[in-house]
């Protein structure tokens, strides 16, 4: 039996302005049924949670931690700092320094990319596990990085600039016609929309300049 565990992270934050308001969305569960067959609810911490078993792949464990906050909560400066933020947590926490995290995810089975991943959207910032099994130290494990991206980040400067060209060859490689397209047709169809300047990569003149300091910011900000 493989269990499945979803983990979602409202985040309010005092910088939180009417310019940065969301287009408030009714509850999904008023709208859609939740199956039956999936256990919800809510620690004191306000993480809510969904919990479901399923009978295939046998044996595994999945889990995905959802931060709702993204690229649409960034400041001008910050263009790309969500997503960046996203890549350090690959980079050393509190309980799993550099260097060591990958080395015990590759101990209990986990590849990066393929089993340990992460994406950054315009409203939310989602990190995934995948284990091969539920074996307690092996689900220790995966909890203790989890609970570091909280708060547990060590955002080391050295560590930042050796990401930094990681994520400019990312968004390099994203370069070409149909981002010059869907750029002029955004411009042309919701010119005054945020969100129109808020692609989760960032943009050139921030990813240079984006600093430990500013991402220490961002972090305990959301």
């Amino acid at each position: 039996m493989r269990w499945i565990l979803i983990l979602v992270w409202a985040v309010t934050s005092a910088l939180s302005s009417p310019g940065h308001a969301r287009m408030a969305t009714a509850d999904p569960s008023a709208l859609i049924p939740i199956d039956p067959a999936v256990r919800t609810g809510q620690l004191p911490n306000g993480l809510r949670y969904a919990l479901m078993s399923n009978d295939r792949p046998v044996g595994g464990v999945s889990i995905r931690l959802r931060f709702d906050v993204g690229s649409y909560e960034e400041a001008e400066d910050e263009r790309g700092i969500a997503h960046f933020l996203e890549h350090m947590a690959f980079n050393g926490t509190r309980r799993l320094p550099e260097g060591e995290l990958m080395r015990r995810f590759a101990e209990a089975g986990v590849a990066f990319g393929r089993d340990q991943n992460a994406s950054t959207s315009m409203f939310a910032t989602t990190y995934q596990l995948d284990l091969p099994d539920s074996d307690p130290a092996h689900l220790d494990l995966a909890f203790s990085w989890l609970r570091d991206i909280g708060d547990g980040l060590l955002l080391t400067p050295e560590a930042v600039e050796r990401e930094r060209g990681v994520v400019v060859a990312e968004y390099t490689a994203g370069l070409g016609p149909q981002k010059t397209w869907r750029e002029a047709y955004q411009a042309f169809a919701t010119p005054d929309a945020r969100s129109r300047a808020r692609p989760p990569i960032g943009v050139p003149e921030t990813l240079a300049t984006i600093d430990a300091d500013a991402l220490t910011r961002f972090h305990q900000a959301w």
